[in-house]
């Protein structure tokens, strides 16, 4: 395919009528073309989600937020010299990986998992201590007894000094709570007891690119802390499944999830 080629299919997808997809912006305000061709583009609005935590969660842990916003700026521009989609894909994928390394860096060695920020508030879990329950195959389930805490911030100190990475030093930590993660790349899974029916339930918090909801962006931070704090991993999760509930008698049971096999 030659470059003019492309460039014409580029186009045309900026043109299309499209449906709306969560992005880190608002897809009826769209007004550049590489805007207007991630849109339309299930992959490309799911690597543009990643990458919106991924530079979230990286901005909330970097010690130095300046340099942060600068490299960022530069990729921006970067990225909206692309033609192709092949070229968009590439350059998030490429940064998306960056962000990745430089938050892993600066969580070397912490025990605090920051679980989201929005509108202007924070929440963080204490990660007190894990063990393995059960592995088999690939797959593990792993126990955590876990701690939160959160703060809210003025409009005025995000905008001036964005989020912070840390929790404040007085934060006060709630009672310690055990929860399971599910370590598998077919069915990775949050679970936790629920004291109204005495059962316990298990939620996906990812899609199949790996990109989570609102809801579920705080457990999925904490998957990815216990089970893969080395890199991020590749999913092949059942699109069914995804950010879906389940519910199990004993934790041990997500062994016999269908979903798995």
């Amino acid at each position: 395919m030659t470059n003019y080629q492309k460039t014409s299919i580029f186009l045309a997808l900026s043109l299309f009528a499209f449906k709306s997809h969560a992005v880190s912006f608002n897809c009826e305000q769209a007004s550049t073309l590489v805007e207007k061709a991630i849109c339309p583009e299930r992959e490309l609005s799911g690597l543009d989600d990643l990458l919106m935590q991924s530079y979230q969660q990286a901005a909330a842990n970097s010690s130095d937020k300046k340099t942060l916003k600068t490299t960022q700026l530069a990729w921006l521009k970067m990225r909206n010299q692309c033609q192709d989609v092949d070229c968009l894909k590439k350059a998030y994928e490429k940064r998306i990986a960056s962000l990745d390394a430089n938050l892993a860096h600066d969580q070397k060695g912490s025990n605090i998992v920051l679980g989201r920020c929005h509108m202007n508030s924070c929440w963080w879990w204490k990660v007190e201590k894990t063990e393995t329950i059960r592995a088999e195959r690939k797959d593990k389930l792993v126990k955590a007894y876990v701690k939160t805490t959160s703060a809210d911030y003025s409009e005025t100190e995000v905008e001036r000094d964005g989020y912070p990475g840390l929790p404040p030093a007085q934060a006060q930590w709630g009672g310690a709570a055990e929860v399971f993660l599910f370590c598998s790349k077919k069915l990775p899974t949050y679970i936790e007891y629920n004291q109204d029916n005495g059962q316990f339930t298990g939620t996906v918090p990812f899609d199949p690119s790996g990109a989570t909801s609102g809801a579920t962006e705080g457990i999925g931070n904490l998957y990815l802390y216990v089970c893969h704090s080395d890199k991020k991993p590749v999913f092949e999760i059942d699109p069914k499944l995804e950010l879906s509930e389940i519910v199990l008698k004993n934790p041990k049971d997500i062994f016999n999830f269908s979903g798995r096999q």
